[in-house]
């Protein structure tokens, strides 16, 4: 358990990481036009880093966290570890908690990364390890300075819709 802690800190900087679109409305198309097809929602995989973005956007702790499975983060990191570890629900509910105190945590601590002025656009959409139910998807991101960046993220189907998972490398 001790090597899984190791990792909150890495995964924290993934979580924060990425880039939003600058409103609430949608998305920049891959042209940069703003589209209104991207709704800031769970129903998609893109509609859910937009709507993680727009929590840190706004500071909203409890919504950042409805974005995010710490269940999938966990076991993602245990199985990285060992499969044995994954399958244990102890170890695996430990893993869950200290996964969302550590995110909340790092969002008082340090505070909110900053979304401001930033278009998106999205492409890539693969499943994650030949899963249906997690895809990785790379985001390109235009900031207000017109700098660009691009991250990779991962996004697993929940029950409860998509959501943003930080994992390891």
């Amino acid at each position: 358990m001790a090597r899984c802690l190791t990792w909150t800190g890495l995964c924290f900087t993934i979580a924060l990481a990425g880039c939003g679109a600058n409103n609430h409305d949608g998305t920049s198309t891959e042209n940069g036009a703003v589209s209104q097809s991207i709704s800031h929602d769970l129903t998609t995989p893109e509609g859910a880093i937009l709507s993680l973005e727009d929590a840190y956007r706004t500071k909203d702790i409890e919504a950042a966290v409805r974005c995010k499975d710490f269940n999938i983060e966990a076991k993602l990191m245990l199985q990285k570890l060992e499969q044995d570890l994954s399958d244990d629900p102890e170890i695996l509910a430990k893993m869950v908690e200290v996964l969302e105190l550590g995110f909340r945590s790092e969002l008082k601590n340090s505070g909110f990364p900053d979304f401001r002025d930033i278009e998106s656009t999205f492409s890539d959409k693969k499943p994650y390890q030949g899963r249906d139910d997690i895809v990785q998807i790379t985001e390109h991101c235009r900031h207000g300075d017109g700098t660009t960046t691009t991250n990779t993220l991962v996004v697993a189907r929940a029950a409860d819709g998509w959501k943003v998972v930080a994992v390891p490398e």
